[in-house]
């Protein structure tokens, strides 16, 4: 899965275990956000990116009616 944040596909995986207790957490190598993937939903951890005039856009909600 690409980076929630800048769409970048290298990360660096950081593994965290503790007895049951076991997340996959990634850092990104282009914008050095953080987050997790748990059942393909992205969970950002540190935005680097937060202040972007962008940010706020990408924090809207759509709804559809089909």
């Amino acid at each position: 899965m690409n980076c929630p944040v800048c769409g970048s596909n290298e990360h660096v995986d950081i593994d965290l275990q503790s007895e049951s207790f076991y997340e996959g957490i990634r850092e990104c190598t282009v914008c050095d956000s953080v987050y997790a993937i748990n059942h393909n939903v992205a969970n950002i951890i540190t935005d680097t990116q937060e202040d972007s005039f962008l940010g706020n856009a990408s924090r809207l909600s759509y709804s559809f009616a089909a």
